[in-house]
């Protein structure tokens, strides 16, 4: 089922549908969080917009320490494994 889920869940189920979408293998019926995550970074789509704090996508040739982003180690990818024609970022804005 589709929803909105915490990082802290041991695990997120997986239905036909999503699985079929993010290009997931049959017979996965649950991923962690951040597997969840890298599935959905990786998926084929027309658009990544990325409105909130988090670095989730790197140069390959960048180790996740250049991103300056402890928190999201685990589930950045590299753009070469971001299937996504267009990418926006909304740079945050400091005052």
């Amino acid at each position: 089922m589709a929803g909105v889920y915490s990082r802290d869940r041991k695990a997120i189920p997986v239905t036909a549908p999503i699985a079929a979408r993010l290009g997931i293998e049959a017979g996965v019926s649950t991923l962690t969080p951040a597997e969840m995550i890298r599935a959905i970074l990786q998926a084929p789509v027309d658009l990544l917009w990325n409105g909130g704090i988090g670095t989730y996508v790197k140069a390959s040739s960048e180790p996740n320490s250049a991103a300056g982003d402890r928190t999201n180690d685990a589930v950045r990818v590299d753009g070469t494994r971001a299937a996504v024609s267009c990418c926006r970022w909304r740079a945050a804005i400091s005052g």
